[in-house]
């Protein structure tokens, strides 16, 4: 950063506190990716992007950072002034950051209320997988369009439930309300549409089975076939041909197999890839069809019912695309600088966080014989 060229968006004075220690009286010059301290024998320069987590209340700001918790107070009159900025530069880093490569569609001001209660001014960006919400006060929020169960449009406000029984609440959009509304609209029925070309290969789709199947949701065999049976037949018709044993042997170990469509699954254009879980015992095993990576997934449900684990794990890989690096990547892989967006993924989703720890291994594909035996390894 070249500051001769580049003005802080904000200039303040602040009392900053990490650690135990405390340092008042501190020049605070904050930039779109850094963060600048600076005062009487001390000087810190925070990137943004090391951020895990961000929450401003009772006139401080409290930050969240890998070296650790940081508490910025005594701001006086610029306390608005600065949580605005500072929190919607680090919303942006993190919007940027986000492993989807999504540009916003259309974007709108109201005031959003978190499936908490906490009520705060925001922005409301409609990208293509998802509706992002950018708050004053706290971290962007992601909801993905295929998690979405329900909206309920009313004047001014748009209550939106999700399938994991959250509900977030977009309301004072003032004139923008019947534009954002129709936007929103839009993007679901292109996504029904993409998910319908998809998926008409195996068999006709209908609206209902595609919001189900929408792209980057793995759905059980159950649920689709309740929607539509000729469709779970020629889904099962496609796996038994194309990978019969494989498929076969999976159907053996598990009695419930989940299935969904994905594009680009290792974050590259890929094509459509179509992704398996089975449950087996306490374990699940992870297959795709369709990419040029063979190699199947073992994950731990430990306690954790299949019923649970399922939307669980949705969750967990739509945060970074549906790319298995920040699942199987060692920590020390992970802590090397090309990899600093799937850390800071890893350490801002829980469920992410949570989906890694339940990661067994990996089985590649060198023969139908081998990878049994490793998988039976696995679940015995």
């Amino acid at each position: 950063m070249d500051e001769a060229q580049v003005k802080p968006l904000i200039i303040a004075k602040l009392t900053y506190e990490c650690g135990g220690v405390r340092r008042e009286k501190l020049s605070a010059q904050l930039f779109d990716d850094v963060l600048e301290l600076s005062g009487s024998g001390f000087s810190r320069t925070m990137k943004l992007n090391t951020i895990s987590a961000v929450q401003a209340s009772n006139y401080s700001v409290y930050v969240r950072h890998n070296k650790g918790d940081i508490t910025l107070s005594m701001l006086g009159h610029l306390y608005e002034d600065f949580v605005r900025h500072f929190i919607r530069a680090y919303n942006e880093i993190v919007f940027n950051e986000s492993l989807m490569s999504e540009k916003p569609h259309f974007e709108a001001e109201g005031q959003y209320v978190s499936p908490s209660g906490e009520t705060a001014p925001a922005v409301f960006r409609i990208c293509e997988t998802a509706l992002v919400v950018l708050p004053q006060t706290h971290a962007l929020v992601r909801i993905p369009f295929c998690l979405i169960a329900s909206v309920q449009s009313e004047p001014y406000r748009l209550t939106i439930d999700d399938k994991m029984g959250r509900r977030y609440v977009l309301q004072k959009l003032g004139f923008s309300t019947d534009s954002f509304l129709r936007e929103f609209k839009a993007r679901e029925a292109q996504l029904v549409r993409q998910t319908k070309e998809k998926l008409g290969g195996i068999s006709p789709v209908s609206d209902a089975l595609a919001r189900l199947m929408m792209e980057g949701l793995v759905v059980s065999e159950d649920s689709i076939r309740a929607v539509s049976a000729p469709f779970a037949d020629a889904l099962t018709a496609k796996l038994t041909e194309q990978i019969p044993q494989e498929y076969s042997y999976l159907k053996s170990v598990s009695g419930s197999l989940a299935a969904g469509i994905k594009r680009g699954l290792m974050g590259s254009l890929t094509g459509e890839s179509i992704i398996l879980l089975a449950p087996a015992a306490n374990k699940v095993i992870m297959e795709s069809l369709g990419e040029t990576a063979a190699a199947t997934y073992v994950f731990d449900m430990g306690d954790m019912p299949w019923g649970a684990f399922l939307p669980a794990f949705n969750e967990s890989m739509l945060a970074v695309n549906f790319r298995r690096e920040p699942i199987y990547m060692s920590d020390e892989t992970l802590s090397s600088d090309k990899h600093e967006a799937y850390r800071n993924a890893i350490v801002r989703c829980p469920s992410l966080k949570k989906l890694r720890s339940q990661f067994l291994g990996r089985v590649m594909h060198s023969g139908f014989d081998a990878w049994k035996h490793s998988l039976d390894a696995y679940i015995k």
